[in-house]
């Protein structure tokens, strides 16, 4: 907590596909880019119009050893097929703070969720199990409680 972290996160096939970490401070402010794996844990980082910004020889390294334990987690997830929402569910009924390092992968993980995608949890305020998706955050249908505030 009170970390600042670029999330990156590598596609296959235009769906999310694995996940990293590193210390905002060795990112740029960029929203998009794209990471390329070159193999060997090696990635090479390009943002805005496909300026490349650097390579990362062992990405892992700049993660702590939790981060590590659940970014291979997640990305396993992913590989294996788990919906990107389900993946979200598990992550918002964790108690880590909503600044904490969870919470703010669910976040980006949750804008790759498509508007309206039924959710399986409960509203935090009226018990409904009328939630959705929406601009990825889960939102109460029947009083319109949010999970992002």
């Amino acid at each position: 907590m009170g970390s600042k972290y670029t999330i990156l996160i590598g596609f296959k096939d235009d769906k999310p596909f694995e996940i990293f970490c590193i210390p905002a401070n060795m990112a740029t402010n960029y929203k998009e880019g794209s990471l390329v794996k070159e193999g060997g844990g090696s990635y090479t980082l390009y943002c805005g119009d496909n300026e490349k910004f650097g390579v990362f020889k062992n990405i892992t390294d700049k993660m702590t050893p939790d981060q590590q334990n659940l970014t291979r987690a997640w990305s396993l997830l992913l590989k294996s097929g788990v919906p990107v929402h389900k993946i979200v569910e598990q992550i918002e009924k964790t108690t880590d703070p909503i600044t904490g390092f969870s919470k703010a992968v669910a976040r980006v993980l949750g804008s790759y969720i498509p508007d309206g995608t039924k959710s399986a949890l409960s509203c935090i305020e009226c018990g409904s199990k009328n939630v959705v998706f929406e601009e990825g955050c889960s939102k109460c249908l029947d009083c319109g409680s949010s999970a992002c505030g």
